[in-house]
């Protein structure tokens, strides 16, 4: 949808002026990365993104659309890969 990829790329614009403009880091991440990160494999498909969320990270138990799913996940593998975790 040419719409939504404007939309997209304006988003996106307005994310890199601001973390240089704050001085922030800006993380990048791929579909396989997240899922990587988050599933433990790159090919994950939603449903098992959803069921290793709700196993690590408390979740309300309610359905949850494809969107909030993805947001989470992303999230979620910026936490992980800025380093903030510390595994015991």
């Amino acid at each position: 949808n040419v719409k939504t990829a404007l939309i997209i790329g304006e988003v996106r614009g307005v994310a890199l002026m601001l973390s240089s403009k704050y001085n922030l880091k800006l993380l990048e991440f791929g579909p396989a990365e997240i899922k990587l990160a988050i599933a433990g494999h790159g090919g994950a498909d939603k449903k098992s993104l959803h069921n290793m969320l709700k196993l690590t990270i408390s979740m309300p138990n309610k359905k949850f659309l494809d969107d909030e799913t993805d947001a989470i996940a992303i999230a979620c593998s910026g936490v992980i890969h800025s380093g903030a975790l510390q595994m015991r």
